[in-house]
């Protein structure tokens, strides 16, 4: 038996973190659809979606470039 099972669980989980991102992010999804229904879920991940856009500087900057300019057109 190992001396330190958490250091071998840690260890596993930074190796393989996009299998467990993956995992996490697909009991979300499904606890979602499960609870709210298809189309509310799909709701709730487009506004999520939308807010991580909105949240991006490199994004937003292009967003308020993109106003200005259709702003002065007029």
């Amino acid at each position: 038996m190992p001396d330190n099972i958490l250091e071998i669980l840690l260890e596993k989980i930074i190796n393989n973190w996009r299998k467990c991102f993956g995992a996490f992010l697909g009991f979300l999804i499904g606890t979602t659809i499960m609870k709210y229904g298809f189309f509310k879920a799909l709701i709730i991940f487009a506004l999520a979606f939308a807010g991580y856009k909105l949240g991006d500087v490199s994004f937003s900057k292009k967003l308020k470039k993109n106003i200005i300019n259709r702003l002065k057109e007029d």
